[in-house]
C-alpha cells in the first residue's frame, strides 16, 4: 500500500495456505513471505516470485533477511529456525528448539536477526526468546 495516498501498489499471490508474515529486504528490492510449510521471495518490482525455499515439515510463522541480503531466516512449527542463501536457494543453517517430552513446546513464533548479522533470536510458545550464533549455530 502506498502511504501516501492509501492505494494498493502490488499483490503477491501465491501461498496456498494464510500468508503469517512478511519482511522487506534491507535493498527494498525484494519481500519475503511465509506459511504452508514454504518461504517465498518476491519482487518488488515486477510481483513475480523469484526464489522459494522448501524444507520446514510445518506451517512457517515468521520470516526476515539478514542486513547484508544474503540470507532470509525463518522459524516454524516444526520447532526449527532456519538459514537459506538468497543466491544458491539452499539451507545453510538449521537450528533446532530443544524441547523436553514433558513439555512439547518449542514452535517458533518470530525471529530477528541483530543489525550485525551475527545473531538470530527466536521467539518461541515455550515462552522463552533465545539468541544463537549465525556464525556458529550455538
Amino acid at each position: 500500500w502506498s502511504l501516501a495516498d492509501d492505494r494498493q501498489v502490488q499483490q503477491f499471490d501465491g501461498h496456498a495456505d494464510a500468508v503469517t508474515c512478511v519482511a522487506t529486504a534491507p535493498d527494498g528490492q525484494d519481500i519475503v513471505s511465509s506459511r504452508n510449510n514454504t518461504v517465498r521471495v518476491w519482487s518488488m518490482a515486477s510481483g513475480e516470485e523469484v526464489r522459494r525455499f522448501e524444507g520446514h515439515t510445518n506451517g512457517v510463522n515468521c520470516v526476515t533477511f539478514t542486513p547484508d541480503n544474503q540470507h532470509v531466516v525463518s522459524g516454524s512449527d516444526d520447532r526449527t529456525v532456519r538459514v537459506w542463501s538468497l543466491t544458491s536457494g539452499e539451507e545453510v543453517q538449521r537450528i533446532a528448539i530443544e524441547i523436553d517430552e514433558n513439555w512439547p513446546r518449542g514452535r517458533v513464533l518470530s525471529v530477528a536477526v541483530t543489525p550485525d548479522g551475527q545473531h538470530v533470536i527466536g521467539g518461541s510458545d515455550d515462552n522463552s526468546a533465545r539468541v544463537w550464533s549465525l556464525v556458529s549455530g550455538a
